[in-house]
């Protein structure tokens, strides 16, 4: 009985929806979900946006942790940053800004998170189904 379930489990999990096209889109959209100021929400949205649009959902979650600790100041840095030049009132240069107690950096990290989670999402769901393409290709299952 356990294995039938373990199988169904494994199946979903690393062998559904793993043609090229879709693959890249829940790469893409792991991506753009990881890159969203959602921090602890983000696997759940992964989970349930690649579910809904039928994608493979272990791709999604592990794109998802492009915002790993190692990354992640980095990749906040930047998306406040960007937000910030796309078109709220310059933050202050002194450095305040960077305090999470400020409403205005949320703004900046949502709607630079939002920029920068669609541009890497783009190329990373790009370079997803060229490898994948190319690997099926391979394998003769094109």
């Amino acid at each position: 009985m356990s294995e039938g379930w373990l199988a169904r489990i494994k199946e979903t999990l690393f062998h559904r929806h793993v043609e090229p096209g879709r693959l890249a889109f829940a790469v893409a959209l792991g991506v753009f979900i990881g890159l969203t100021p959602f921090y602890g929400l983000q696997t759940i949205l992964a989970i349930a946006l690649a579910g809904l649009l039928g994608l493979n959902i272990t791709a999604a979650v592990l794109a998802t942790q492009i915002s790993n600790p190692l990354f992640a100041p980095f990749l906040i840095a930047a998306s406040a940053w960007l937000g910030d030049k796309m078109g709220a009132p310059a933050l202050p240069m002194d450095g305040s800004w960077w305090d999470f107690r400020h409403p205005r950096f949320y703004e900046s990290w949502l709607r630079g998170g939002l920029a920068l989670g669609l541009m890497a999402g783009t190329v990373s769901g790009l370079i997803t189904w060229m490898v994948a393409s190319s690997v099926r290709r391979r394998h003769g299952r094109a």
